[in-house]
């Protein structure tokens, strides 16, 4: 019967596409963008925000005493304040962290509205700057999640609307014909015209402009993704060139120990009384094998798992294998629950099964008491899996579970590889791990890779 712990705590899933947190702090998460408004974008928005004042305040100038048109400078003056004002209060706002993307979101909204009175003001619709609208539309597009760009573009749309309906600001007369008195209904519905092509240019720029700002954000995760897997390759390689190197440094010495030891086993056979003697170097004849072992497995493990060819074997055999060569204390309780012994598997076995192994030390290192192994088919993959009902891990814990050599057992007791070669190994099969675990709640790993066929 299986035995599958309730998956309490903090789930964690690793597959070639990266890794998921089921709860992962706010802190990992930027914005639905993928963009740090407070750490990019805010003090770029300052420096444009800053340089539309000095803009507007320049073309007020020219147009005033160059053009001779008779503007309504104190409202404009009082509007150019107030915008200089607000940047002033946006850069305090913009220090506290939490609140810098709903900052900038109402300032985009504000910008939108203040840039709406400014054309009230100096002519309305048949202002030529107002297609200034789309450079905030733009900004928008690019830099908020897609819904409130949405609400950006039709605050827009209807600020630009709403021209046509206000009064002329410069009078005391109410002149629907666009602020012009003498503009013929051909004018109008040219301008009424122009507002719907607008809309329609708005609508355009907010959907194309988040849809290559997904494409972007997409190539980005990427780029991550390949980057972690870059470096996870170079971790291996580095250890594959550690292992080997101690495998060569160390099989000369542990060969004369092994030869001198022999040599003494037999001089000592010829003794009398020598039995005790004789047994001592028996038993460093048979470590000195064990470590050759060792080295040999680490070596093999470190780099050529990747490259062993596939063999088929019953999964009754595999699982007799891994229980018979693993170090399972007699008062633990192991239990397999597979479809068929006879049923056969397209592995690497060798890799398979010293990876079941390393899983099953961890459950003894765990202090388990009950250790479940289990096979099963779904959806053309092979699901192995090793439970245990031991201490489990912590959030903290497993957030790095997968990092080489990090290990929370006492020293000499493991380098912390065992979950790090087992997702190499997963994703070199083109699998993924997955690990589920609570603190004092046990833990289950289940290495779920394609199923092979002969042909």
């Amino acid at each position: 019967m299986s035995h599958t712990p309730a998956m309490a705590g903090k789930n964690i899933v690793f597959s070639r596409r990266g890794w998921h947190f089921s709860h992962m702090p706010s802190k990992h998460f930027k914005d639905q963008t993928g963009i740090q408004p407070h750490s990019v974008i805010l003090p770029w928005i300052m420096r444009l925000r800053w340089g539309s004042v000095a803009t507007q305040a320049l073309m007020v100038l020219i147009i005033r005493f160059t053009v001779n048109f008779n503007l309504p400078l104190l409202p404009l003056i009082l509007l150019l304040v107030f915008q200089g004002a607000g940047n002033f209060i946006l850069i305090a706002l913009s220090r506290n962290e939490k609140a810098a993307g709903v900052v900038f979101t109402a300032a985009m909204f504000i910008d939108v509205i203040l840039f709406t009175l400014v054309l009230a003001y100096t002519g309305g619709p048949m202002n030529p700057f107002t297609f200034f609208y789309l450079v905030h539309l733009t900004i928008g597009a690019m830099l908020m999640p897609p819904v409130t760009a949405g609400f950006l573009s039709l605050c827009a749309i209807g600020g630009y609307a709403l021209l046509f309906l206000v009064p002329d600001l410069n009078t005391v007369t109410f002149q629907p014909s666009c602020h012009i008195p003498a503009a013929t209904p051909a004018m109008i519905l040219h301008l009424k015209g122009m507002w719907l092509a607008f809309a329609v240019t708005a609508m355009a720029v907010i959907f194309l402009a988040s849809r290559i700002r997904e494409r972007l954000n997409e190539h980005r995760r990427t780029i991550e993704i390949l980057r972690e897997e870059q470096g996870r390759s170079e971790k291996l390689a580095s250890l594959a060139t550690l292992a080997a190197g101690c495998a060569h440094e160390l099989s000369t010495p542990l060969a004369t120990i092994a030869v001198a030891a022999a040599e003494l086993e037999e001089e000592l056979a010829e003794l009398n009384g020598g039995d005790e003697l004789r047994d001592d170097a028996g038993l460093i004849r048979t470590e000195v094998k064990k470590c050759k072992e060792i080295l040999a497995q680490m070596s093999h493990d470190a780099g050529e798992t990747p490259g062993e060819a596939l063999r088929s074997i019953k999964a009754g055999l595999l699982f007799e294998t891994v229980i018979k060569k693993s170090a399972i204390p007699a008062p633990t309780k192991v239990t397999v629950d597979i479809p068929e012994a006879e049923m056969v598997l397209l592995i690497p076995e060798g890799a398979i099964g010293r990876t079941l192994r390393a899983l099953i030390k961890n459950c003894v290192d765990a202090d388990a008491t009950e250790i479940d192994l289990g096979l099963r088919q779904q959806d053309e993959m092979l699901i192995f899996s090793v439970s245990d009902n031991g201490r489990g891990m912590t959030p903290a814990t497993l957030d790095r579970a997968m990092e080489p050599f990090f290990t929370t057992k006492e020293a000499g007791m493991g380098m912390g590889l065992g979950l790090y070669l087992a997702r190499t190994l997963s994703e070199h099969l083109a699998g993924r791990l997955e690990i589920s675990s609570g603190k004092d709640r046990g833990t289950t790993v289940r290495i779920i890779i394609p199923e092979k066929r002969d042909a």
